[in-house]
């Protein structure tokens, strides 16, 4: 069943990436809107993918693509923001200081660079203490920063919900239901790191499939959202 399900993760994932790419080449589209947007969309769509991938148990054959997404979700929030600023504002200029929306993402991969360091068999290894195996072994670190995600997350999309009120109601639409997508999709993560801690993995395969799911069920109304817009 969890190759079903994998499947589906991994065909959204394929979609998602194509139409981040074909709206961010789109000549006839604002600039800045279409690169954030699909800077949104394509990173989401390769998160799906790993995900997919450990319930595929590909990763295993492949221990050097874990975790390459692992810091991705925290670009959600700022992306989702600098996407709203640009509806709203007339002009709009990429500041240094902006670059403080995306320490959160460059501290949590920092965290993790020493796995990027070690070797296929030892990455295998880890992998199957981590993911494979009858009980977990996260650290606290783990569920500390699942938790900064949730409260990042939301920030940025209670700014962006809040902002979007002055939009017309098409494009306020359209920026409020990708916000609830990333939403579904932190909040989901969180509750599996939740799981993972109270319960071990006694819930995994049912929270797994529902994230799966969930995700490429919003990779295609998106899809659908966008074309309207």
């Amino acid at each position: 069943m969890t190759q079903v399900w994998s499947l589906i993760g991994f065909l959204a994932a394929i979609h998602g990436v194509l139409l981040g790419t074909v709206f961010y080449l789109h000549p006839k589209l604002d600039k800045r809107k279409r690169f954030y947007f699909s800077l949104i969309i394509i990173p989401f769509s390769f998160c799906l993918a790993e995900y997919s991938g450990y319930w595929s148990y590909y990763l295993l054959s492949y221990p050097h693509l874990a975790f390459t997404t692992i810091s991705f979700p925290y670009l959600f929030g700022p992306l989702l923001f600098f996407l709203t600023r640009e509806f709203i504002e007339t002009e709009t200029n990429f500041k240094t200081s902006d670059l403080l929306h995306f320490l959160p993402a460059i501290i949590h991969l920092s965290l993790n660079l020493d796995f990027y360091s070690n070797t296929s068999e030892e990455k295998e290894q880890i992998l199957r203490l981590l993911i494979y195996s009858n009980e977990p072994h996260f650290s606290s670190l783990f569920y500390v920063m699942k938790f900064v995600l949730l409260v990042q997350a939301f920030t940025y999309i209670g700014s962006s919900w809040k902002s979007s009120a002055v939009l017309v109601r098409r494009e306020r639409q359209f920026l409020r239901f990708l916000a609830v997508g990333i939403g579904l999709y932190i909040i989901q993560s969180f509750f599996q790191a939740v799981n993972i801690y109270l319960s071990g993995y006694e819930f995994i395969f049912q929270l797994g499939a529902t994230l799966v799911i969930s995700s490429s069920l919003m990779l295609y109304f998106i899809t659908y959202a966008s074309i309207l817009n």
